[in-house]
């Protein structure tokens, strides 16, 4: 998009229909300090850029007037003077949500997405108007972690009601990676589907929040009660597995026994280590262990208990 020309200009606004997108978006907008971008509309300037915090109004100030499309307010040029492609999909969304209801048409929105990164879809549209109704902490989250499109849309997906909940009354108190964010949104709405509400859900984690834990314990705790409320006999079978492997009162801290806490690969792995002579011995001590190791291995499926 080249410049029509320069000017200087010492008395400028923005246009009325952008001050909604400039209000919103503030943190994802370009800050210009030596020249501002406008745009000329039946021979008045209207601003693009930020300008009151860097120059007084009295004073003429240089502004590089681009074109625009008229059928879309000049929001081709701001998108493109505010390097819209590397907004977070939020901001991204936020916009969207704005024009769809600034442009009253679908098609000129649908017209913008190349500036904000996207294919010109309907389908996209619809997308980023959901991901624009996420509740505020997703959203401040989302764009702190640089969440994806597609999991923003995935996340979209959930009812309005479990995510307003998991905002309020999980989120808060966790600060999970991406990946672990959809595990345990996965998890939590397994449960709402099966217990029929938020309210059920709590009582059965029976996940009190403990301020005086950090979050990364919290979250710890959250995950280990997700799995214990989702899969119990899983839970059941690991712990009657971790008990006995105790009982066989092997040398914990030269021999390691590990296995598929999901139990769908039957089989453990039995590490040991040997760091001096003496250690071989252990070898000898695992064999006169091979028929418990052999009960070990029985144990490890559904049907054993």
């Amino acid at each position: 998009m080249k410049p029509q020309s320069l000017q200087l200009l010492n008395q400028i606004d923005y246009l009325k229909a952008h001050l909604p997108y400039i209000q919103t978006l503030a943190s994802a907008l370009v800050d210009y300090e030596d020249f501002g971008y406008a745009i000329e509309v039946n021979g008045s300037c209207y601003c693009l850029t930020n300008f009151v915090n860097h120059h007084p109004l009295s004073l003429p100030f240089p502004y590089l007037i681009l074109p625009f499309q008229s059928e879309c307010d000049g929001l081709d040029a701001f998108l493109k003077v505010h390097l819209a492609k590397q907004w977070s999909v939020i901001h991204k969304a936020q916009f969207v949500s704005l024009a769809v209801s600034h442009l009253n048409s679908r098609s000129a929105v649908e017209a913008l997405l190349p500036y904000l990164g996207f294919a010109s879809q309907k389908t996209i549209v619809s997308s980023l108007l959901k991901i624009a109704t996420l509740p505020s902490l997703l959203c401040e989250y989302a764009i702190q972690k640089k969440v994806a499109f597609k999991s923003l849309v995935y996340i979209s997906g959930y009812k309005a009601q479990f995510l307003t909940w998991f905002d309020a009354d999980i989120l808060p108190y966790i600060d999970p990676s991406c990946s672990v964010l959809l595990e345990c949104l996965d998890g939590l709405y397994d449960c709402f589907q099966r217990l029929g509400s938020t309210e059920a859900v709590m009582d059965a984690l029976e996940w009190n929040v403990n301020k005086r834990l950090s979050s990364d314990k919290r979250l710890k705790e959250l995950r280990l009660r997700l799995v214990a409320l989702r899969h119990p006999t899983q839970v059941r079978v690991n712990e009657a597995l971790e008990q006995y492997v105790a009982s066989l009162c092997l040398d914990d801290k030269k021999i390691s026994v590990d296995w598929d806490t999901s139990l769908e690969n039957r089989g453990f792995n039995l590490a040991i280590s040997i760091t001096s002579v003496d250690d071989l011995n252990l070898i000898d001590s695992l064999v006169d262990k091979k028929e418990s190791l052999k009960n070990l291995l029985e144990k490890m499926s559904y049907d054993s208990y």
